[in-house]
């Protein structure tokens, strides 16, 4: 038996969507497409200054129109205007938006009506790609806060926090062999949300939480942020700050100066700081996709998942048994990546062979409940 009982807790969008929480990006998107500057035909609107035409709203539906299947991954879009796209693209992108407002602008020079919207002056200006860049960041900004405010919504509904709720006290309690009220548990968050128990009469504290940690930003206490990951820019733009900053490094950086940060009491690897380890690893709802790679990596790097007795353990809900097969190829090329990482080639080939043999690795069904008790 160990002498600590510690577990970390890894949450992707999984775990919201399992909770039939909107939380995917096509269903924010979905509330742009009605805004008055992506409909058609033009209507007179007065722009809401806490919800502005954003240049982003245009991208994104240029991707949807001509990209239909991968235009909904937010950060493969990103990565391709920042780093990819050159002036002849930013003019594509900007002259329908320009020809839109050009009557109106004429009007507005006579002395008439003002401009419904903003956007128009903040792209007239630019010259240059690293112009245009830094337009961008500023651009994504407002998306960040106007996706926020719709998530913020979603996330208020009492069926979700409930869902929530019940979800994660079956996965914390999964595969627990010590007594689950004398675990620590340490959350590592991919999405934007955390549970309010408070909000149907239950208590944060309830939970037993050593640290909750969400990785770009927690609704009502950090800005959320969308990031590309460093690892796929060119060599040569990574130190040119017009794109380093759309990085989720640069980014998560920045972030760690805010004052909710720095509050945090207990820090997320705070097991391994005081000379103990986590028992257990748990996965749940994520992808396991190469843009958040670096941040397993640390992870088992800190832990030392070849050397430790750490079990890495990664569920599926029962009610979609159909991502089994998918989750397997996804786990292999995780861990894969991983020993290929490893300092020493010949115990990386051995890692999954090693943890198999020890029981610290599996793949099992999470059996969930019914959500709404």
């Amino acid at each position: 038996m160990s002498p600590w009982n510690n577990q970390l807790i890894i949450l992707g969008n999984g775990f919201d969507l399992e909770c039939q929480l909107r939380s995917q990006f096509d269903d924010y998107f979905q509330t742009r497409m009605e805004k008055p500057w992506l409909c058609e035909p033009y209507a007179q609107w007065k722009e809401n200054p806490d919800d502005p035409e954003n240049l982003w709203d245009h991208i994104f539906a240029f991707e949807k129109e001509n990209n239909p299947k991968s235009w909904k991954d937010v950060e493969a879009v990103i990565l391709k205007w920042v780093s990819c796209k050159g002036m002849n693209d930013y003019v594509e992108i900007i002259h329908p938006i320009q020809k839109r407002y050009s009557f109106l602008q004429k009007v507005k020079a006579l002395g008439g009506w003002p401009l419904p919207s903003s956007l128009p002056e903040r792209i007239s200006y630019i010259k240059d790609e690293d112009a245009f860049r830094n337009l961008l960041f500023e651009e994504l900004q407002l998306m960040e806060k106007a996706f926020e405010v719709f998530l913020t919504k979603e996330a208020a509904s009492l069926d979700y926090i409930r869902k929530s709720c019940n979800l994660f006290r079956v996965l914390r309690d999964a595969d627990t062999e010590e007594d689950p009220r004398d675990t620590s548990n340490y959350i590592l968050s991919f999405n934007y949300t955390v549970p309010q128990p408070d909000k149907i009469d239950s208590s944060l504290s309830d939970f037993r939480i050593a640290c909750w940690r969400n990785v770009h930003g927690r609704l009502g206490k950090d800005h959320i942020i969308f990031g590309i990951d460093m690892n796929q820019l060119p060599n040569q733009q990574k130190s040119n700050p017009a794109v380093l900053q759309f990085t989720k490094t640069y980014r998560v950086l920045r972030q760690s100066g805010d004052t909710s940060v720095k509050e945090e009491s207990v820090g997320l690897l705070e097991p391994y700081r005081i000379g103990e380890n986590f028992n257990t690893i748990k996965v749940y709802g994520h992808s396991l996709g190469q843009a958040d790679y670096p941040y397993f990596k640390a992870i088992f790097d800190r832990i030392d998942l070849y050397g430790s007795n750490t079990k890495l353990l990664f569920y599926f809900p029962s009610d979609h048994p159909y991502i089994k097969d998918g989750l397997y190829q996804q786990i292999t090329g995780l861990l894969t990546a991983y020993g290929e990482s490893m300092p020493d080639r010949s115990r990386g080939d051995n890692l999954m062979h090693k943890m198999l043999l020890e029981g610290r690795l599996a793949l099992s069904e999470l059996i969930v409940p019914d959500l709404e008790s």
